[in-house]
């Protein structure tokens, strides 16, 4: 593989054959913060093909554009790309062997920036702090309790992880103390479909496993 100084490309769920990494990342949060004081000088979203040892780079550094929020959905990548001179945020869809083109764009007045993410199949965008709030590819928002993590969005149905801690008296552990993630399935108005002991994981081949 080509050199990429200073950069581990890391292997992205959902596929074997490309890694992707970033240089100099900071949270679009914590970029929206000083962005109106000084420049964000921008980053870079690094891809690499492990079968041909090819680097591909969709973008150039450019300031106060950042990218982040990498995902493989059904055959390309998507991440997002935060313009702070347009105040606008993307959805990017792209794969290194093809093209790259806008999915959806949307103001960042109209989103959330902390814990903004792409996930879901297709792919939706989201963020989540109190309550989860889906942008695309419809607006709907649903009260999460605060143990609880959006992983996967599938026809209506929202996976969540969930952390669960058992036998803490008083804020002291007692010799019953039990940790366990559980799997909990919401459909889009927030209701309980189901619950399930395990943790739902994304396999290298696309396959979620449940453990």
């Amino acid at each position: 593989m080509a050199v990429v100084q200073g950069l581990n490309l890391e292997p992205v769920p959902g596929q074997l054959r490309y890694g992707c990494g970033m240089t100099d990342f900071e949270d679009f949060y914590d970029i929206a913060e000083y962005v109106n004081e000084k420049a964000y000088l921008g980053n870079q979203i690094v891809f690499g093909d492990y079968e041909t040892g090819a680097v591909y780079i969709p973008f150039e550094k450019e300031r106060n554009i950042a990218y982040g929020g990498v995902e493989w959905i059904e055959g390309y990548f998507y991440f997002l790309k935060a313009d702070f001179s347009k105040k606008a945020v993307t959805i990017m869809q792209y794969r290194p062997d093809w093209d790259c083109k806008e999915y959806f764009s949307i103001g960042m007045a109209e989103v959330e920036l902390y814990n903004l993410r792409i996930v879901g199949t297709p792919a939706h965008l989201i963020s989540q702090d109190e309550e989860m709030r889906c942008y695309y590819p419809e607006q709907f928002s649903i009260k999460l309790s605060a143990r609880e993590s959006v992983i996967e969005i599938v026809d209506n149905h929202i996976y969540c992880s969930c952390w669960e801690e058992e036998g803490v008296a008083e804020c002291e552990i007692t010799e019953d103390y039990k940790y366990y993630e559980k799997l909990i399935v919401r459909n889009r108005f927030g209701d309980v479909v189901s619950e399930e002991p395990g943790a739902l994981t994304r396999l290298p081949n696309g396959q979620w496993w449940l453990s």
